[in-house]
């Protein structure tokens, strides 16, 4: 198999006597879909701190695509490639969906002597804005203020705004959070879309959304992974059913 787009190696996170992160490893194969599941309190949010650059751990390594970018800034992780759909809304709630993208990819591309100009002024940043609305569906929402928009597409303009910096990951940290059931089935068609092209590492709780899309999923239990496996391994697993699972059945 070849080298993992993201490695996670023995990482260690302690906040004083609590261990938050204990010697996790894992790895998100190139256009896989790698979801973390756990309950309340088992690490999650603190271990995507750490690979987003948020936080550093104490020990251990994060490897994007073979380079070592445990001590790196969440801008300069963005720069080699990494990419995150935030829990809470980044969007500028008065500029359209365009330039919204526009924007993202003025800050992924362009010169620094670009932002001097809008970047809906810059040709070659609206067509690549343009082809990553079109990607997540909202081509026809293009003109639309970001404020104006569902909360469903929201979150469809967020991943086109990862999407325009031609990112090697894709972190998505509960990107259902607040979505109603049409929201979350549109969005799950938006993410299978992607599927193959582009690794993910999901953050989800909706476990019917995490089984359609997943490709493996990891069990993250205080602070420690108690499992990994193919959907079907783990759906079936009593210890993970026992942990997290219950009588959970997609």
């Amino acid at each position: 198999m070849s080298e993992p787009v993201l490695a996670i190696r023995d990482l260690c996170k302690n906040y004083g006597a609590l261990r938050v992160t204990d010697h996790v490893s894992l790895d998100v194969h190139e256009g896989e879909i790698h979801a973390i599941i756990g309950p309340n309190g088992a690490g999650k949010t603190t271990l995507i701190a750490q690979i987003a650059g948020a936080l550093h751990p104490d020990s251990g390594a994060i490897l994007l695509s073979g380079k070592d970018i445990s001590r790196l800034s969440p801008a300069a992780r963005a720069q080699r490639g990494l990419a995150r759909v935030f829990q809470i809304s980044s969007l500028i709630a008065p500029f359209t969906a365009l330039e919204n993208v526009a924007l993202a990819a003025q800050a992924r591309f362009a010169s620094s002597l670009s932002f001097w100009r809008a970047a809906s002024a810059d040709r070659d940043l609206v067509t690549r804005a343009q082809t990553a609305l079109a990607t997540v569906g909202l081509a026809a929402r293009a003109q639309t203020r970001a404020a104006s928009l569902s909360h469903g597409e929201a979150r469809s303009l967020e991943i086109a705004m990862c999407l325009v910096q031609q990112p090697r990951l894709l972190l998505l940290d509960e990107p259902m959070a607040g979505a109603g059931p049409e929201e979350t089935r549109e969005l799950t068609r938006v993410l299978l879309g992607l599927k193959g092209k582009i690794a993910m590492l999901l953050i989800e709780h909706d476990m019917a959304t995490v089984f359609a899309l997943a490709d493996r999923l990891s069990l993250l239990v205080g602070g420690a992974l108690a499992a990994t496996g193919t959907p079907a391994m783990m759906r079936h697993d009593p210890e993970v059913r026992k942990a997290y699972l219950g009588d959970f059945a997609p």
